[in-house]
C-alpha cells in the first residue's frame, strides 16, 4: 500500500534529519533514488465554504481533472460543496480533519505527465 511506503521514507527522512544534527546517532540513510517535486507539478485543491468533510478518495489514488476529491456539507445551511482536481495526477496529501473551514486545502495532486485514460493507474517512479 502506498500509505505504508510513505509512512517508512518519512520517519526515515527524520531520523536522517535528527542524525545530520546530532541529535541522533548513527548513520544517514539515503534511499536509492530520490524525487525532487517541483512547485509547478503540484497542485492543491481548497473548499470554498465551512462544513463537513466527507473524502472520496485516498492517497496515493490517481485522478483527473474534474475527479471529486471530497465534499463538503454545512448541517446549518443545508450548502454543499463538491471538491474536484483540476490536474491529473496521484494524491500525495490530503487533510486527515473531518471539519474544514473555508479556503482548507482539501488535498494536492502531483501531476505525474500526461492524463491518462480513467481505471489507469499513474507510475510515480517514472513518471514525476
Amino acid at each position: 500500500m502506498v500509505w505504508d511506503n510513505l509512512l517508512e521514507q518519512g520517519v526515515r527522512g527524520i531520523h536522517n534529519v535528527l542524525k545530520n544534527r546530532g541529535m541522533l546517532s548513527g548513520e544517514i540513510e539515503l534511499p536509492k533514488k530520490q524525487v525532487l517535486i517541483k512547485d509547478d507539478k503540484r497542485f492543491s485543491s481548497r473548499s470554498t465554504i465551512t462544513g463537513l468533510l466527507h473524502k472520496r478518495v485516498q492517497l496515493g489514488d490517481s485522478v483527473h481533472v474534474g475527479d471529486e476529491l471530497a465534499y463538503v456539507s454545512d448541517p446549518a445551511s443545508g450548502a454543499t460543496e463538491s471538491v474536484t482536481s483540476n490536474h491529473c495526477g496521484v494524491i500525495f496529501s490530503l487533510i486527515t480533519r473531518d471539519k474544514v473551514t473555508s479556503d482548507d486545502t482539501i488535498g494536492s495532486v502531483l501531476q505525474t505527465g500526461p492524463c491518462k485514460p480513467h481505471g489507469t493507474e499513474a507510475n510515480i517512479e517514472t513518471e514525476i
